[in-house]
């Protein structure tokens, strides 16, 4: 007998605490993840508790594994309700963070060449035109977003990943 069966042999039933602290997550986690339609556990009628079995427990390790890839919940259960399209959902997802991280190197490329010039000698930093120019040339210029505007009423500058983060 292992610690996952009981004394007549059958399969433990875990308490939502115990199913929390077995995968390092909250019971709230739990609860939102049921609330959303990723776990479903058995619930005992009389006294109102969450009981989950050895198959919800290998659930909940399949949901931290799409979470630890950044999938949101409503991929994560789009893919495990449609497991024979699995392999687009974790394309899509490579995709995503593939452009990801195209965004922050351009971001890093960014920061580098801004330090560069705080760091140099104040009659060595490049003026406005120059860095903008720098920038343009890199590929590393900030987007202008169209929704954020000045007090002019002129768009303002900023780095907008959200166009370039999500899939």
């Amino acid at each position: 007998m292992d610690a996952n069966t009981t004394p007549d042999g059958g399969q433990h039933e875990y308490t939502v605490g115990e199913a929390a602290s077995l995968h390092g997550l909250t019971v709230r986690t739990l609860h939102h993840w049921e609330q959303r339609g990723l776990i479903s556990p058995a619930h005992d009628e009389l006294n109102g508790y969450r009981y989950y079995s050895d198959a919800d427990l290998e659930r909940i390790t399949v949901i931290m594994g799409y979470r630890a890839i950044g999938m949101s919940l409503e991929a994560i259960r789009s893919v495990l309700q449609d497991e024979a399209n699995s392999t687009e959902h974790l394309l899509a997802q490579r995709d995503m963070l593939q452009r990801k991280m195209a965004a922050y190197e351009r971001m890093l490329t960014t920061l580098d060449q801004l330090l560069e010039d705080a760091m140099a000698p104040k009659n060595e930093q490049l003026t406005a035109a120059e860095k903008k120019q720098k920038l343009w040339e890199t590929g590393s210029a900030p987007h202008v977003s169209k929704k954020r505007r000045s007090v002019t009423g002129t768009p303002t500058i900023g780095l907008n990943t959200n166009a370039v983060l999500r899939p």
